[in-house]
C-alpha cells in the first residue's frame, strides 16, 4: 500500500450565525445516513478510539455502553451530541488535574464538536455587523463593528453609545431579544464626539474584512487589528509595505477580539511579519496521537479525501485517496516559515490580547516566540487577579463525516521550534491594562497601545490596576467556535 503524501493546507473554521447572548461493531463498518441515533453515537466512540488525541484516556466500550443506554433524547443531533460531549470529558491535564476539554458553556466541550448540514455556512455573513455591550448597567457601547458590514457602511464605530434600538431604551437583554431577530434596525446613537445620530440598518449578507485598522503611530509603530484571519489577505502586502517604507521596527498586533481564522491567513500573516533571517526556520509541528502516527487509524480507510464539492483530492492505484493514506508521523508534519514581501526591519513585537484571543492568534505568538523579542498586554475590566489569560487552544481537528455530520475532533496539539505548546489554560500576558470600549482601534489615547509605547520608550511601566466593570453582551454577531481543521490538496 502507498503511503500518500499530499501538501496540507490548514484553516480554522467558525461556525458563524447571528445569534442573541443569552456499541459493539465492527471497527470497519462505513457508517451510513440511515443508521439509528445510537448507531451514530456508537460511530462517535469508535472513531474517537483511534483519531482523538487523548484516545489514551477514553472511556472503555463497557462503561461508553451504559451511557449510551441513559440517552431518551428523540433528537439525532442531541444524542450525538450528548455522546461527543461525553468522551470528551475524560481526558484530564496530569499536570493541572483539569479536563482538557471542560468549557464554560454547560454540556459543550471545550475543542471538540459537530456541526450538521444545515449550520454550514460560506463566507458571506448575514447581519447587522455589530457587537453591543451593556457596561455596568447603565449604558449600552458597541464593542466593535465588522468591516464591510451595514453598521460600518453606516458609520457606527467601537465606543458610540447606543441610546435606542427600535424606539426601546433599556438596559434588559431580554428585552431585545425579539428587536434583533428583525430584519431592520432604528438605532439613535452617541458619538465620541458627543454628536447624536440616527440610522437605519437593514440585515444583509455580507463578505466581513478582517482587518479592523492599520496605521503608523508616531512614526515609530506599525498597528495592525485583526477581528479574524481569512484564508487569504487582499491588501496585507501593501500595509507591510508601508511600514517597510518608513523603516517601522515595531509592530502592535491587537488580537482581543480574535478567535483565530484561517491558518492559510495566519501563515501569509507571519511571513509578512518576520525578516528574512528567519526563512526556512521552524514554524511549527503537528503532533498526533500514537495510534494516527503509527498508521493504526484503520478505520480511516473508509473515508474518501474530498474537497467541499465532493470531489476526490487524489487516487491512488485507481482507487480514491483516503484519510488513512496520509502521513500522520512527526517528521512529515513540520512547517517552515516563508519570508513573504519586503518588510524586513522588524525588531520587536507587541501583541494585546484578551481572554477572547484564541486559536491561530495564539499560534501566531507562540511560533514567534522562540525567535521574536516580544512582550504581551493583556486587556481585561473584571480580572479581580490581574492577570489575563488568552483562551487556550493549542489544539486542531480534521473533518471526519459520520452519517450527515461533519465530527471535529480534537486530533493534533500545535507546537512551536522549541517544542513548546501547552498552553491548554491561555498564555499569560506579560502586562495588564483596561479594555477602554470607547476608544477606537489604533486610537492613541486606548490604555493598550499607550501601554505598548511606555514599554518601547522603556518608561516606568508598572502593572495597571484593573477596573471592575460589569461588561454583558447585548447582541454579537458572531458566535465563534474556533476549529482548527486540516484541509488537503495534491502536492505539487
Amino acid at each position: 500500500m502507498l503511503f500518500y503524501n499530499v501538501l496540507i493546507r490548514a484553516t480554522l473554521l467558525f461556525l458563524f450565525y447571528g445569534t442573541f447572548i443569552s456499541c459493539k461493531k465492527e471497527k470497519e463498518e462505513v457508517v451510513r445516513d440511515n443508521q439509528s441515533a445510537k448507531s451514530l453515537v456508537d460511530s462517535i466512540y469508535l472513531y474517537g478510539q483511534q483519531v482523538y488525541y487523548w484516545n489514551n484516556q477514553l472511556p472503555n466500550e463497557i462503561t461508553f455502553n451504559n451511557y449510551k443506554n441513559t440517552l431518551k433524547s428523540s433528537d439525532e443531533l442531541e444524542n450525538i451530541q450528548a455522546g461527543l460531549f461525553y468522551i470528551s470529558q475524560f481526558a484530564k491535564n496530569r499536570q493541572t488535574g483539569r479536563k482538557y476539554e471542560l468549557s464554560n458553556i454547560e454540556g459543550i466541550s471545550k475543542y471538540t464538536t459537530i456541526v450538521a448540514p444545515e449550520q454550514k455556512k460560506d463566507n458571506l455573513l448575514n447581519g447587522f455587523g455589530i457587537n453591543i455591550t451593556n457596561i455596568n448597567n447603565s449604558s449600552l457601547l458597541v464593542k466593535y463593528v465588522i468591516p464591510n458590514s451595514p453598521a460600518a457602511k453606516n458609520g457606527l464605530k467601537r465606543g458610540d453609545e447606543i441610546l435606542a434600538i427600535n424606539g426601546l431604551k433599556s438596559q434588559n437583554i431580554t428585552d431585545y431579544k425579539n428587536t434583533f431577530a428583525g430584519n431592520k434596525l432604528d438605532i439613535s446613537y452617541l458619538t465620541n464626539a458627543s454628536e447624536q445620530r440616527f440610522i437605519v440598518l437593514e440585515k444583509s449578507n455580507y463578505s466581513p474584512n478582517s482587518i479592523i485598522n492599520h496605521q503608523i503611530i508616531n512614526d515609530s509603530y506599525g498597528y495592525i487589528s485583526l477581528l479574524n484571519f481569512p484564508s487569504h489577505f487582499n491588501d496585507l502586502d501593501k500595509i507591510f509595505q508601508t511600514f517597510d517604507s518608513k523603516n517601522i521596527k515595531n509592530l502592535i498586533i491587537d488580537l482581543r477580539y480574535n478567535m483565530g481564522g484561517f491558518l492559510s491567513g495566519c501563515d501569509e500573516f507571519v511571513n509578512h511579519m518576520i525578516t528574512d533571517k528567519l526563512h526556512n526556520k521552524v514554524y511549527r509541528k503537528e503532533l498526533y496521537n500514537k495510534t494516527m502516527q503509527k498508521r493504526k487509524a484503520t478505520i480511516l480507510k473508509n473515508k474518501p479525501v474530498l474537497d467541499q464539492e465532493g470531489v476526490p483530492i487524489f487516487f491512488i492505484e485507481n482507487r480514491v485517496g483516503t484519510f488513512y493514506d496520509i502521513d500522520y508521523s512527526l517528521e512529515n508534519n513540520i512547517y517552515f516559515f516563508n519570508k513573504l514581501g519586503s518588510f524586513n526591519t522588524l525588531k520587536k513585537v507587541y501583541f494585546i490580547v484578551s481572554k477572547e484571543t484564541a486559536s491561530a492568534s495564539e499560534l501566531l505568538i507562540n511560533s514567534l516566540e522562540p525567535y521574536v523579542d516580544m512582550e504581551i498586554i493583556g486587556v481585561s475590566n473584571n480580572d479581580e487577579q490581574g492577570k489575563v489569560y488568552t483562551y487556550g487552544k493549542p489544539v486542531g481537528s480534521i473533518a471526519i463525516p459520520i452519517g450527515r455530520y461533519s465530527v471535529y475532533y480534537t486530533m493534533f496539539q500545535n507546537i512551536n521550534a522549541k517544542n513548546q505548546g501547552d498552553y491548554f489554560e491561555g498564555i499569560l500576558s506579560d502586562w495588564t491594562t483596561i479594555d477602554d470600549l470607547r476608544k477606537d482601534f489604533g486610537d492613541i489615547a486606548d490604555p493598550a497601545i499607550k501601554h505598548c509605547m511606555r514599554i518601547g520608550t522603556k518608561a516606568d511601566v508598572k502593572p495597571t490596576a484593573v477596573q471592575k466593570i460589569k461588561m454583558q453582551e447585548i447582541y454579537q454577531e458572531i458566535t465563534q467556535r474556533p476549529i482548527l481543521i486540516k484541509e488537503f490538496s495534491l502536492a505539487h
